[in-house]
């Protein structure tokens, strides 16, 4: 099971997630490691995925050589530079496992669900950023204050709904409540 729980949260954002990586061949796992998923590029920005960690990583590589720009610019304004620059890693990588499943099938394509939380600060403040395993960027907003992500999202995100009911309701967490949920989610999870 992959898990990635994001929240937005008064004073920050929080991003959570199991520890297992797991290696196969033809959609059969193999090998499990324990990984951290979630990786600080420069001093204060957040980035952990689920999926495949090649892909991740050249992910990673790309806000790395973005990060200047985070400060600088508006959201909206480099949020469709970076969705164009992931897509150029992604488009490729879709292509190829659409020629690779005429052979092996469907597990080809496990080689390239990626999804992603991305967490950092630009010009007009803190966002945290869903990255859906097509590209799409999708920022969090009050009305849509956190997000769950990978195989473990069926059993986390009732979960991390009924704790936002019970405890946060019209308001939003403090960071310590958020790392707290988050936690709690990914471990019921």
């Amino acid at each position: 099971m992959t898990l990635l729980v994001g929240i937005v949260c008064d004073g920050g954002a929080v991003i959570a997630a199991d520890r297992q990586a797991s290696h196969g061949t033809f959609g059969n796992v193999t090998v499990g490691h324990q990984v951290s998923k979630i990786s600080t590029i420069g001093g204060n920005t957040l980035f952990a995925s689920s999926g495949p960690v090649g892909l991740s990583q050249q992910y990673a590589s790309v806000f790395q050589g973005e990060l200047p720009q985070f400060k600088n610019r508006n959201y909206s304004g480099l949020a469709t530079l970076l969705q164009k620059k992931i897509r150029e890693i992604l488009d490729p990588a879709l292509q190829t496992a659409g020629h690779a499943a005429r052979v092996i099938g469907q597990a080809a394509q496990s080689d390239v669900l990626c999804s992603s939380l991305l967490a950092t600060e630009f010009k007009d403040g803190l966002q945290l950023i869903e990255i859906s395993a097509q590209g799409g960027f999708e920022c969090l907003t009050p009305q849509l204050p956190y997000v769950c992500q990978g195989s473990g999202k069926q059993n986390a995100d009732p979960f991390l709904a009924f704790i936002w009911s019970v405890y946060f309701g019209s308001s939003r967490p403090n960071i310590n409540e958020a790392t707290l949920a988050a936690y709690w989610t990914v471990k019921v999870a």
